[in-house]
């Protein structure tokens, strides 16, 4: 990517995990405020072109590079930049590399607009201009849909904590990462790469349910909204959160 906005980061220690390695929800943090101070400076957040009612939402995630070891001190540059909008998509992508040139994190995101009042997608003509004439000259990466795998080895019934929730409302889209990769690591695994979509908002105090599945180097993720502590039969289900990727065990000492 040549062209975008350009971001100089150091890594600190409380975006490390206790093996030392900038934890993957640190990453997407990172992205996502990249990627909102890049609205920004396209006028393209609130207060600027953008209704008042109207938000950037995440609707999906990829990755790939996560178990490159980044630690605390480490300088690294992102380069951020719209790509074509896709209908009511409008993708991004991020290309993290440390200060001297030397590649770590490739992503991808694709953002929507929603209505604050009405919690639901909306268009809005002068955004969708503004974004592809940024946008214009590069190419959108279409996302892959996450491959669940069956039989879940771990299940979990949880609610989001105060610390999780955005000035949205909801649950923080780093926030759904940081649960993926305790989980992981909990499983004995660790994060290589991740393709994440987030189905539907959730909101505090919702009662969820996760499960985890893996086999060999792949992984799958899901949260689901539901009313028990028992997984609710698959036609009752509220499915809000899926992932899958690449994973590996991680080296006992």
């Amino acid at each position: 990517m040549d062209k975008g906005y350009v971001e100089a980061h150091v890594v600190s220690p409380r975006e490390c995990d206790a093996a030392g390695r900038m934890r993957a929800d640190a990453w997407f943090t990172w992205f996502q405020n990249a990627a909102l101070e890049h609205l920004r400076i396209m006028d393209l957040e609130r207060h600027g072109a953008m209704p008042d009612n109207i938000v950037w939402v995440l609707l999906d995630v990829q990755a790939s590079g996560l178990s490159n070891y980044v630690q605390a001190g480490d300088e690294l540059r992102l380069i951020t930049s719209p790509t074509p909008s896709m209908h009511w998509l409008y993708p991004r992508a991020y290309e993290a590399s440390h200060a001297d040139g030397r590649p770590v994190v490739s992503a991808t995101t694709t953002w929507v607009l929603m209505d604050a009042v009405t919690r639901r997608m909306t268009r809005n003509a002068e955004i969708h201009t503004m974004h592809n004439n940024e946008a214009r000259g590069l190419t959108s990466v279409r996302f892959q849909p996450p491959a669940i795998l069956d039989a879940p080895t771990a299940i979990r019934a949880f609610e989001p904590s105060p610390e999780d929730i955005d000035l949205n409302g909801h649950v923080n889209n780093a926030r759904y990462i940081a649960w993926l990769e305790n989980t992981l690591t909990d499983a004995g695994y660790e994060l290589l790469s991740v393709g994440a979509q987030y189905k539907s908002e959730i909101l505090p105090g919702m009662a969820l349910i996760s499960e985890f599945a893996a086999d060999g180097d792949r992984y799958s993720y899901q949260v689901f909204a539901q009313a028990g502590t028992e997984p609710p039969p698959q036609e009752e289900r509220k499915l809000c959160f899926l992932a899958a990727g690449a994973c590996t065990r991680r080296n006992v000492h």
